[in-house]
Parts: C-alpha cells; sequence; structure tokens
C-alpha cells in the first residue's frame, strides 16, 4: 500500500509538471489498450465464427440424416402401406370370391334339399331312393353275376325282393339271400322331434311305434321272401341310413326278437357292406374249389395222355431194337462173305485169324435195353404220405 501510495504521489507530481506528456502518455496507453481489447475481440469473434460454422455444418449433416431417415421412413411406411393395402384388396378378392362360391354352394345345397324333402316325402320316391343305396351297395362289394334286382322268391308269386344273393351249397345247388329295404321315416321324424322338445311320453311312444314298424316290415318279409330251399332260412332288413340303423339298434331287445321271431337281420350301410365282403370272400374260396377239382380232372387227362405217350415209346423202343438187331446180323454176314471172298482170291495172302461166323457176329451184339417202366399220377395226399 505504501509503494502505491508513492507511485501515485510521483504520477501526481507529473501530471502536474508535464500536463500534456502525462494526457498524451494516457491516450497512448489507451489506444494499446484499445487496439489489444480489439484483438481480443477479434480473436474471440473468430473462435465464435469457427465455432458457429462447425455447429451449422453439424446441424446441416444432422439434418440430412434426419431427411434422409424421414425419406427412407416414409418410402418405407408408404411401400409397408401399399403391401398392405395389395394384401388387403387380395384377402378381400378371395374373401369375395370364397363367399359368391359358399353362396352358389348354398343355393345348390336349398335346391338338393328341396329335392330330398321332395323326394323323402313320398313314400314311393323313399322307397325307391333306399333301393338306389342298396343297389349301390351291392355293386361296390360284388359282381353283377353274384346278385339278382327285383327278383320272385317264390314260385307263382308276384312278389319281388329288392335284392337277392346267389348263393351255392356243397352240393352245387343255387338258392338266393333276400334283402328288402325299408325306411320308415315318419316313425324316426316323430321319434327325434319329441326329443328335441324333451318330450320324454312322446318320445317313449315314438319309440314303441318305431319298433312295431321294423317288427312288421320284418314279418313281412319273412312270409313274402324266406322260402328255403329256394333261399337261406333268414333275410336281411336293410335301412339305408346310419342314423335310423343306430336309433332301431338302441331299442331294448329288438334285433335278437327280430332274428328270433321272424328270422330277419337288420343291417345298416356299414354292417351291410361288411356282409357283402364275407358272402364275397365265400363265394371265392366256392369258385377256387370248383377250379380246383377242374383242374384235379384235367391233370387225369394229361396222366393219360402221358401214359399213352410212355407206351408209345416203348413201342418205339422195342422197334427201334428190332431194327439194330437186324442191322448187326446184316454186318456180321457181309463180314463173313467179305472174309471168304478175301480167302478165295489167289493174289492175296491167306489171313492168319479164322473168319468169325456168323452165329458168333450174332452173341457179340449189344444186350437189349430193359423196358421203362410207367408210372400213374398219384393225388397230392398219396404223394405226400409217399414222400413221408
Amino acid at each position: 500500500m505504501g509503494d502505491f501510495g508513492e507511485l501515485l504521489q510521483e504520477g501526481i507530481r507529473a501530471f502536474e509538471a508535464h500536463p500534456v506528456a502525462f494526457w498524451g502518455l494516457m491516450a497512448g496507453m489507451v489506444a494499446a489498450l484499445v487496439g489489444v481489447l480489439a484483438i481480443g475481440s477479434l480473436w474471440l469473434l473468430l473462435r465464435l465464427v469457427r465455432g458457429l460454422r462447425a455447429q451449422n455444418e453439424q446441424l446441416e449433416r444432422a439434418s440430412q440424416d434426419i431427411a434422409e431417415a424421414v425419406m427412407m421412413r416414409t418410402g418405407d411406411l408408404a411401400q409397408l402401406q401399399n403391401d398392405h393395402l395389395r394384401d388387403l384388396r387380395q384377402n378381400v378378392s378371395q374373401h369375395l370370391t370364397q363367399l359368391q362360391r359358399g353362396v352358389g354352394e348354398l343355393q345348390g345345397m336349398a335346391s338338393g334339399w328341396s329335392e330330398l324333402q321332395r323326394t323323402l316325402g313320398n313314400v314311393k320316391r323313399r322307397g325307391a331312393w333306399g333301393e338306389a343305396q342298396l343297389e349301390q351297395l351291392l355293386g361296390d362289394f360284388l359282381a353283377p353275376d353274384q346278385y339278382d334286382l327285383q327278383l320272385a322268391l317264390r314260385a307263382g308269386s308276384q312278389e319281388r325282393v329288392d335284392a337277392a344273393l346267389r348263393l351255392r351249397s356243397a352240393e352245387g345247388a343255387t338258392f338266393h339271400l333276400p334283402i328288402d329295404s325299408k325306411f320308415p321315416l315318419e316313425d324316426y321324424l316323430r321319434l327325434l322331434a319329441a326329443r328335441e322338445r324333451g318330450d320324454g311320453a312322446a318320445e317313449a311312444q315314438a319309440t314303441r311305434q318305431l319298433a312295431a314298424r321294423v317288427r312288421g316290415e320284418a314279418r313281412r318279409i319273412a312270409s313274402k321272401y324266406i322260402a328255403p330251399p329256394e333261399t337261406t332260412d333268414f333275410g336281411v332288413l336293410f335301412v339305408p341310413t346310419e342314423s335310423l340303423y343306430a336309433e332301431i339298434a338302441r331299442i331294448p331287445d329288438l334285433l335278437s326278437s327280430l332274428h328270433q321271431e321272424s328270422s330277419v337281420t337288420l343291417a345298416g350301410p356299414a354292417n351291410l357292406g361288411a356282409l357283402l365282403s364275407s358272402i364275397r370272400l365265400g363265394l371265392r374260396a366256392v369258385a377256387l374249389q370248383e377250379r380246383a377239382g377242374e383242374l384235379w380232372q384235367q391233370l387225369g387227362l394229361l396222366q393219360t395222355d402221358t401214359d399213352q405217350l410212355i407206351g408209345q415209346l416203348e413201342r418205339a423202343r422195342r422197334q427201334l431194337g428190332a431194327a439194330t438187331r437186324s442191322l448187326e446180323r446184316a454186318e456180321a454176314f457181309a463180314g463173313a462173305v467179305q472174309h471168304r471172298l478175301a480167302q478165295a482170291d489167289p493174289l492175296q495172302e491167306p489171313p492168319t485169324a479164322p473168319a468169325p461166323d456168323i452165329a458168333d457176329r450174332e452173341a457179340a451184339r449189344s444186350p437189349e435195353l430193359p423196358p421203362t417202366e410207367t408210372r400213374r399220377a398219384e393225388p397230392p395226399e398219396q404223394r405226400a404220405e409217399g414222400a413221408a
């Protein structure tokens, strides 16, 4: 503080002694200070400008990146929206096509249902539909020559069964298995309607009516179409729908009573197919047995022909042996004649060994082969016993 006070006093004294110089010095100092401040400000301004320029460039790059990202995102959104719209149009088009197809199918089903209602509402048409179902099943499992349609089974009767299977007994006699189609639709519909209403009494009454209807149809089949030995001792009552068969089969003791009282078996489409399949196997086994008998007859004829051929070969062998012996005798005789001629030739030396006699040459011929044994064909059972 003392030094500063002294400097201040010296400055005051200098100001008082030389005021003009003092103010000039002050002016120079102020000018220098202003120049220093101007240079510093300019430097700061340049740094500020550079910083702002760098920030501006960063902002421009960021703006470009943001713009590119926005454009890419906008393009992706537009592409996604276009794809979504295209898929939506395709889905809508497919759904409309399916809807139109479904409407067409519903119209077809409606017309078919109306036709089915008209068919099932008429008793004669309903019976024809059941017969068509039966005929289709028979055609699927059997050959056309294994069954008959609309056949009169009783002599002098005009009653014709819907179908009759051709069967054969062990003796070869032909008889038939009658199959008749029935469709008690009214009783079945009454039963279903009572069950849907939850009316137990009406359901029980409809069940009794359905059972009575089935028993009546079974008795008619037994009286019209079962006539042994032209037919089997039982018949088949065919119902053309599985639901109706299941409903009848649910009635207690009905199936057994049909078999015991009327000798009639109830069948739906499924178990009738199984019955026809087993019958087809049986018919095939019978055909195989008949074919085996025919083959055995052919084998017997072939054995007879073989025996005749063996006899002819034996006769030919004997004739060939006789011809061979004649040739040997002729050869021996020619050799003896040749030897005697050689002895009679005076220009040729006589042989040292005597000429063989004709009888000796005949004794040296080949022995006769024994005759071939013949063997007749034996049945397969005897051949198997001999092999054992």
